[in-house]
């Protein structure tokens, strides 16, 4: 037996991308409450002395390295949910 698709529970996502687009609105208010989430997804992670104690050369310069990568990684991830989850949750 097939599965039904209900367009009106999960709309195709070109369109929502559309209604996304349509609905986008940053405002200084908005990023200043968003702000503290920020700073805690990137600034309180407790696993940076262990990344440094796995380094092989412990130096600030590679270590500076290892957290501009991570950084990247980390809001490349956060960017792709949050877009997602904003298209997949709009009007």
């Amino acid at each position: 037996m097939g599965v039904s698709f209900d367009e009106k529970i999960q709309p195709d996502i070109g369109e929502a991308f559309k209604v996304a687009f349509e609905n986008f609105d940053i405002t200084t208010f908005g990023i200043f409450r968003s702000l503290p989430l920020i700073i805690f997804a990137f600034m309180y992670q407790t696993n940076i002395p262990m990344i440094y104690k796995e380094l092989a050369k412990k130096n600030l310069k590679n270590m500076e390295k290892v957290l501009i990568v991570g950084t990247i990684g980390a809001t490349i991830c956060y960017l792709i949910a949050g877009i997602f989850g904003y298209v997949t949750f709009i009007g």
